[in-house]
């Protein structure tokens, strides 16, 4: 996707994170590579499809409460799928934007 048509600013991020569907019972781990308030590129092991949608789950920091974030599949090509983040609660939100502002202040 061209960045001119992103509409928040993406963080390099390279962290662990589950991926979960439980209608289908689908659970395995990935790494966050990039973020903002909007979604995420991830890498997956070899051979996934992610379903259309899937709950993200990742610790901001070492330590800190797992943030779940509901993802809706926008591109996969071999391990790499970029999620747009859906129907985010506000409170999680301003979790997420906290996190972003504070590890990545310029």
């Amino acid at each position: 996707m061209n960045e001119k048509f992103r509409e928040a600013r993406r963080f390099l991020l390279e962290r662990p994170a589950v991926l979960i569907d439980p209608s289908t019972r689908f659970k395995v781990g990935s790494l966050v590579l990039d973020l903002s308030l909007t979604g995420a590129s991830l890498e997956l092991p070899p051979g996934i499809k992610l379903p259309k949608i899937v709950d993200l789950r990742w610790e901001p920091l070492t330590g800190a409460p797992p943030l779940v974030l509901k993802c809706e599949l926008v591109w996969q090509k071999a391990a790499r799928a970029g999620v747009r983040f859906q129907n985010m609660p506000p409170k999680t939100r301003t979790l997420l934007d906290r996190f972003l502002n504070i590890r990545f202040a310029d």
